[in-house]
């Protein structure tokens, strides 16, 4: 298993995306994990997008990675942190909370 090329064309569209001055922000879900729940087989896919986010110069040791079934958890949609399906899209927006930093909104002039 490895990335499809449409997943490694997102990594420099996600580098150009960053405000001139700032550090880009990113957070990884490795969406499917059920259709193939091999823990090895998902460490080596973690693993080679760790690399190639090293490689478009972000962080990739300290970027969070989160391994879900995003499906499972839009068809369950009880939102409970103990619920199997739900729990990894909880996980998923504590790391956006923690990781990307928030957009303060300055207000505009209009003339």
């Amino acid at each position: 298993m490895s990335l499809p090329p449409t997943a490694r064309c997102r990594r420099p569209r996600a580098r150009a995306a960053g405000a001139a001055g700032q550090r880009p922000a990113i957070v990884v879900y490795l969406n499917k994990v059920d259709i193939n729940p091999d823990p090895e087989l998902l460490d080596l896919v973690e693993l080679e997008i760790r690399e190639l986010l090293t490689k478009y110069e972000f962080p990739g040791d300290k970027i969070p990675i989160i391994r879900g079934a995003a499906l499972k958890a839009l068809r369950c949609g009880c939102g409970k942190e103990e619920c199997e399906s739900c729990r990894s899209i909880l996980e998923l927006v504590r790391a956006v909370d923690a990781s990307v930093p928030s957009r303060s909104a300055t207000p505009t002039s209009r003339s």
